[in-house]
């Protein structure tokens, strides 16, 4: 068995103890990740390390979606090379644009490219309008394990299957802001005025659009693994 470890803080004592438990440290082919952090890394994890089980590790009370405390570790290890666990898997979202194809486990935002001026854009879901000639900030397009994060603080409620579109401060606009469409749709969502940009996950890179580009989104082949104690 060989494990990675990544995280935003000291992660040495950790080694130590994966060391300790005679498991070998791969930093290139583990078959379990553990992240040590917050919800962040649970995200910088899955990009640099896509597919692979997590054992996700809070460093504070504020990561709410990772499974377990600093001072769990040693059960863990125990657990681990006893087979003594389950894998939970979680759905990502791929998105296709102007030759790119990104990957998210969180969300897909769009937004204006100018501080001073709206987005303004149009939804399809499988090539059916969903929410059309939108002014707004921008949009969410988010997955169940995504739901409570940037989705819920513009307006979108946590779901559990699907795929999650919330409108983010539309102007002028009547009407639900946010829609869970099935996890097997296609979403579209195509700029109309000025230009876009946009980001996923914590991802720092920032993608530029133009008017009258289209970003097709949906579910990713691989999906998101999870190490869930038996």
């Amino acid at each position: 068995m060989k494990i990675a470890i990544t995280g935003s803080r000291d992660f040495s004592d950790i080694v130590s103890e994966v060391k300790r438990a005679g498991i070998e440290i791969d930093d290139d082919n583990p078959d379990f990740v553990i992240t040590y952090g917050g919800d962040g890394s649970i995200l910088w994890a899955e990009s640099r390390y896509p597919s692979i089980p997590k054992i996700t590790v809070r460093a504070s009370d504020t990561a709410k979606k990772c499974m377990y405390d600093r001072k769990d570790i040693g059960k863990i290890l125990e657990k681990l090379k006893a087979g003594d666990y389950k894998i939970i898997e979680e759905i990502k979202l791929e998105a296709a644009f102007a030759g790119n194809a990104l990957c998210a486990l969180n969300e897909f935002q769009l937004r204006s490219s100018s501080h001073v001026h709206a987005l303004r854009f149009s939804v399809f879901i499988d090539k059916k309008p969903a929410f059309t000639e939108v002014i707004s900030d921008g949009v969410v397009i988010a997955t169940p394990f995504g739901s409570s994060a940037y989705y819920s603080s513009v307006g979108g409620k946590k779901f559990k299957k699907g795929v999650g579109i919330a409108l983010n401060n539309p102007h002028d606009f009547k009407g639900p802001r946010s829609i869970v469409a099935d996890e097997s749709s296609e979403i579209s969502v195509k700029i109309l005025r000025e230009g876009g940009i946009l980001m996923f996950d914590n991802n720092e890179k920032v993608y530029e659009l133009d008017a009258k580009d289209a970003v097709k989104m949906r579910k990713a082949q691989r999906r998101a693994k999870f190490v869930a104690l038996a």
